[in-house]
């Protein structure tokens, strides 16, 4: 399986290597909208692509399976995922699609210039485990990524 999303260093491919530490935890940052009316999709869409390699060996390929729990807590409900479980064939890819959805803000304080920039970066943690696909003989055929999720949100 292969998660396209950022590679660690070459000379720190060892699983228990701290760049591969980091590795495991990405982080999907939402842009800050420059304005109350900036609907840009850099403020509101992040996407991820998880693979499966097709290999010249037909009989050792194996379909990779992902699943995505998202978070739970008060700050989780801004954030979606199109895709929280799927397998994807040797060969394939897919797209995941991570949407950042702020609650609207009152239209009250919405209409006071004073209070237009007034608001807060959040971050949650959603959790990705990747499973199958082609892995080396003796390496674990799982692996569990953190995928953090930032935006600003505007609110008092």
């Amino acid at each position: 399986f292969f998660l396209m999303i950022r590679r660690p260093p070459r000379s720190t491919q060892s699983r228990s290597s701290a760049a591969s530490d980091v590795y495991k935890r990405q982080v999907l940052e939402f842009q800050k909208p420059h304005n109350s009316e900036d609907r840009s999709e850099a403020c509101f869409t992040r996407r991820i692509v998880i693979g499966n390699c097709k290999l010249n060996d037909v009989k050792a390929e194996k379909p990779t399976a992902f699943e995505i729990t998202m978070p739970r807590e008060e700050k989780g409900q801004f954030f979606t995922c199109d895709k929280l479980k799927e397998a994807v064939a040797p060969g394939s890819e897919t797209v995941i699609t991570f949407t950042y959805k702020p609650s609207q803000p009152d239209p009250f304080i919405a209409n006071i210039k004073e209070t237009k920039d007034i608001g807060q970066w959040i971050e949650v943690k959603a959790d990705l485990r990747l499973s199958g696909g082609f892995v080396k003989p003796g390496v674990a055929d799982a692996a569990q990524f953190d995928i953090i999720l930032r935006a600003y949100l505007n609110q008092i």
